[in-house]
């Protein structure tokens, strides 16, 4: 299921998640690009995992912030607005140390990101990307 703002929008599965009751894997999908929300939803989806997808930064520290259900895996793009990637990624640790990031971007890697990347044990993935490169890159993600 997918939902733009203004709208906020949960999966029925969101209260079994935050009741203990489904062990349905979550994916937490964060990026400024809709088509991109859709398209990872969608691939997630398809492979038996509910997706919980945010357009910025500042809703998705929110949402961790919250004690929502725990994440297995994260797709976050590194430039989603209003502050990139780091603050996201430093709750999702901290709400989920074990869940598998997986940072995007249609531009370059910058150096502050690999080192982002290298010190909480995530991956970077480039844009464009196909079904399988990400969920090649989530399994790379997983931690030891």
């Amino acid at each position: 299921m997918f939902c733009s703002p203004p709208v906020k929008c949960f999966h029925a599965t969101d209260f079994r998640h935050s009741q203990g009751v489904d062990e349905t894997p979550l994916a937490f999908v964060v990026d400024d690009e809709p088509i991109v929300l859709r398209l990872v939803a969608r691939i997630f989806e398809r492979s038996g995992v509910d997706v919980h997808p945010v357009e910025d930064g500042t809703s998705a520290v929110a949402w961790l912030q919250a004690a929502h259900p725990t994440v297995d895996r994260a797709l976050i793009d590194a430039t989603v607005p209003p502050n990139g990637a780091a603050a996201i990624i430093e709750a999702l640790r901290a709400h989920d140390p074990m869940a598998a990031i997986v940072m995007t971007s249609g531009k370059p890697l910058q150096a502050d990101h690999r080192r982002l990347l290298d010190a909480v044990g995530a991956v970077y993935l480039a844009k464009p990307f196909g079904p399988q490169a990400l969920l090649d890159a989530v399994e790379a993600a997983r931690p030891a």
